[in-house]
């Protein structure tokens, strides 16, 4: 289930029995940014980008993508 900022400040104020006290609202907000950045840091940065190479053929105007590819982002023909 997705859920917003607000949904989940909202939810640790349900289980915290419902306090909505600034100090309780502000240390749900530092360990949930917390949380997000922990697992943003796992992630590899090149999640959405594949180095692939394959060659071409003489006179073939065009080629389907390498499996996995979707797009191409840039291409280099030596």
């Amino acid at each position: 289930m997705r859920m917003t900022f607000s949904d989940l400040i909202a939810f640790c104020q349900d289980g915290a029995g419902r306090d909505t006290s600034t100090a309780s609202q502000t240390f749900f907000k530092q360990r949930i940014n917390a949380a997000d950045e922990f697992i943003v840091s796992k992630q590899p940065t090149w999640l959405n980008e594949i180095t692939r190479t394959f060659s071409t053929v003489a006179s073939q105007q065009y080629y389907h993508y390498p499996p996995g590819v979707k797009e191409i982002k840039s291409l280099t023909i030596t």
